[in-house]
């Protein structure tokens, strides 16, 4: 299995998992039963214990052979499970985490030709992980005969918490300040049952950015943006009947913002960011930065559109703004 990773500097954009191997024909058929809550939502890691048959291509099951196998485990982009398709599960506990490969302790198949395969997966994984097994199948000498794989989420967590904008269309990344944007929490466990009258706190953050000069391992000094977070307001919530519950985000100001929600216990059950737009001269910096910031609404645009773009400085000044594609087709300043 081969690891891509696609980055932006220090930032990690993407992951993409490629498994690469000769095409030999295979004789045999490996099945394989993956933990029952997999089909709803997610697994506990003490649950994750998958169960492999290998057979003939004829049906007969193939005793005493050997299965074996690698797991991956990574960061799951935002994840939409079936029946909450409008909400957004992110993983609450993801930052600086990179991918993990393990290979499996191979299992002997028992009269029925199935083999048991316990992952080993710790109590103290943190969020959420997507988790990939890889297994095979072996002859009597221990040749490949037959593969298959599984793809499930695994996790810790007892509940999460999926959101969604209930009442506008307008996406997180541009809203407008003053604008009313309310947020339908859902809180389900992992068979996607919504827990009833459970207390939830949500923090709302602005979100700032720190400048650091950093040494990389080779020596070279480059700036880094760390953010930092300034809790602007905390509120108690209670999910009603069916897990919902609902939070008015704060929309007063420019700016980028950060929202938490947390269980009783203080448990982080998801995060997310969201941007207000407006024509704050210079927002309030106490902290030294030099990141600005330009985003516009649309991912694509068509001839003759118009393009708000929103531009977000530590300082004031005169901006130039160009729109280019192989040369510089218009500037404003």
């Amino acid at each position: 299995i081969w690891i891509v990773r696609l980055l932006a500097g220090d930032t990690v954009l993407d992951n993409q998992s490629i498994r690469i191997q000769r095409f030999e024909p295979e004789s045999m058929v490996l099945s394989v039963d993956a933990p029952k809550t997999v089909h709803r939502g997610w697994v506990m890691p003490q649950d994750a214990t998958l169960t492999a048959t290998l057979a003939y291509g004829f049906g007969d099951k193939a005793p005493d052979r050997s299965v074996r196998g690698q797991l991956l485990l990574e960061p799951p982009a935002d994840i939409k499970f079936e029946g909450l398709e409008d909400y957004v599960f992110t993983s609450p506990d993801s930052d600086g985490l990179t991918p993990i490969t393990r290979t499996l302790t191979p299992a002997k198949t028992n009269a029925n030709g199935q083999a048991a395969l316990a992952l080993g997966l710790e109590s103290s994984l943190s969020g959420v992980l997507r988790a990939q097994v890889n297994l095979e199948g072996t002859d009597e000498v221990g040749a490949r005969v037959a593969t298959n794989e599984a793809d499930f989420l695994v996790s810790n967590l007892p509940y999460w918490v999926g959101y969604r904008v209930s009442n506008t269309a307008t996406p997180l990344w541009d809203i407008h300040a003053g604008e009313a944007i309310q947020l339908d929490l859902a809180m389900v466990n992992p068979s996607l049952v919504g827990e009833a009258n459970q207390a939830l706190t949500a923090e709302v953050s602005a979100q700032r950015y720190i400048t650091e000069l950093v040494a990389d391992d080779r020596g070279y000094l480059s700036y880094r943006e760390t953010p930092q977070y300034d809790v602007l307001k905390t509120e108690a919530l209670q999910t009603d009947n069916a897990g919902h519950a609902t939070l008015t985000l704060l929309t007063d100001a420019p700016g980028d913002y950060a929202v938490r929600i947390l269980d009783r216990e203080g448990s982080l059950l998801t995060k997310l960011s969201y941007q207000v737009l407006g024509n704050t001269i210079k927002p309030e910096m106490a902290l030294p930065t030099a990141h600005m910031k330009l985003t516009v609404p649309e991912k694509a645009y068509k001839p003759g559109d118009t393009v708000e773009a929103s531009v977000l400085s530590p300082f004031d000044g005169t901006a130039l703004l160009t729109l280019e594609a192989n040369g510089v087709l218009t500037h404003q300043w």
